[in-house]
């Protein structure tokens, strides 16, 4: 019996929670097979087993404190919590890359960010992204590549809800840039 990829289970339970706001899971609500079908079609051998390890999910998921478990009048729902928002903005961000094999244009791309300490786990989120993406640490919050990452940008103020957070700036000119230069093999 085949399972499901590591994570695959966890992240789109909680896409799905984060899409409705609050959903009624297969786990308490037996004939909900809404996450089933989102996962993947499958035929009635398989179903038992990956309905059992949707279901593991979702309880690692509440004893973690990603999700809120309640009850309202006889149906049960779930919210997804603040951070079960991040841990589905990691999975979500897991995937972002910037395509380095464009000709250089000539100009930089910077990206500033200021975001609280309250949030960590955005910002730490973000360094992550932008160091995957091979961007350069410039100085204070301030990262640098040579190549256009505009949508990298728009992803993560959506995914993160940074949208003052974050700045995109394309960059004419920099006067000492031969260290970018020789970083980036230009």
């Amino acid at each position: 019996m085949k399972k499901f990829k590591k994570g695959v289970v966890v992240k789109t339970v909680l896409s799905l929670v984060a899409l409705g706001g609050i959903v009624a899971l297969a786990i308490l609500a037996p004939n909900a097979v809404l996450i089933l079908k989102t996962l993947r079609k499958m035929n009635a051998r398989k179903a038992k087993q990956q309905e059992i390890q949707i279901a593991t999910a979702i309880q690692r998921l509440e004893k973690k404190g990603h999700l809120v478990i309640s009850r309202k009048g006889r149906k049960p729902m779930v919210i997804l919590s603040e951070s079960g928002r991040d841990l589905l903005g990691k999975y979500k961000t897991k995937d972002i890359r910037v395509s380095q094999k464009v000709p250089w244009d000539g100009k930089w791309r910077a990206v500033a960010f200021d975001i609280s300490e309250g949030e960590r786990s955005k910002r730490t989120l973000v360094r992550d992204v932008l160091k995957r993406c091979g961007f350069v640490y410039f100085q204070r919050s301030v990262w640098i590549t040579p190549f256009p990452c505009d949508e990298v940008i728009a992803s993560l103020r959506e995914i993160l809800n940074i949208e003052n957070q974050i700045a995109y700036i394309v960059i004419e000119k920099i006067d000492t840039d031969e260290v970018l230069r020789k970083r980036f093999s230009l």
